[in-house]
């Protein structure tokens, strides 16, 4: 580009880009794909769980995550971690993305995988340990809770 070129601007030399379409955009094409798994309807939870479950497996062999075992279905941190990554590598990684979608990938990824082991620990690739959290006491007739929720 040169300081002829109307679209270069002394200022900010990156290349000015073309205005957006003006046409709606598609709702489906650019729909969310993040599961909000407490929403989520149990009828509608199948193919959710097949896509996901495909991802996990490739996902596993592709960025070598060793100490995910075949039980991750069965801890719930683990599934929102991994549910979170994959709605993160379907976004970061369309056409629309602008090119760093990849690298911040690869860096949510590597955030999330000391997490997503932790859910996982006590559990092999041949064994689900199991390891559940603590049952949660009822709180409802604890007196300073129901102050708090006005009752």
């Amino acid at each position: 580009m040169s300081d002829d070129d109307p679209g270069y601007d002394l200022d900010d030399p990156a290349p000015s880009r073309a205005p957006a379409a003006t046409a709606e955009p598609d709702p489906e094409e650019y729909a969310s794909p993040v599961v909000n798994w407490r929403e989520l309807d149990p009828a509608d939870a199948g193919p959710i769980w097949e896509e996901l479950g495909s991802w996990v497996a490739w996902a596993r062999e592709r960025y070598e995550l060793r100490k995910l075992h075949p039980c991750w279905f069965k801890h719930p941190a683990a599934v929102e971690y991994l549910s979170a990554l994959h709605t993160a590598w379907t976004v970061l990684y369309s056409e629309e993305d602008s090119g760093l979608g990849p690298v911040t990938f690869l860096e949510k990824l590597r955030g999330a995988t000391p997490a997503i082991e932790k859910a996982l620990e006590g559990c092999t690739l041949k064994e689900h340990s199991g390891r559940g959290m603590n049952a949660w006491p009822a709180v409802d007739d604890d007196p300073h809770w129901r102050e708090l929720i006005g009752s």
